[in-house]
């Protein structure tokens, strides 16, 4: 079995964030981790817009399927 990392991106500034990143470590779900910061806006970037058009953070990547706060 194949098994690939959820994708997470994150600013540890949010707590939604952090709370995201303590439920894959306390599950030992593999993850990596994209870092956006969002006081430099990387939020807003076309990449970021496209993942999410809601320019919100957390979002997780798995596989193709996007998870984001709508």
């Amino acid at each position: 079995m194949n098994i690939t990392a959820v994708k997470a991106y994150l600013d540890l500034v949010s707590q939604a964030c952090r709370a995201v990143l303590i439920f894959l470590k306390h599950n030992k779900i593999p993850h990596t981790v994209e870092n956006i910061a969002i006081r430099k806006g990387q939020h807003k970037t076309p990449e970021f817009t496209k993942l999410n058009p809601m320019q919100k953070l957390p979002v997780l990547e798995d596989n193709g399927f996007v998870l984001t706060e709508r």
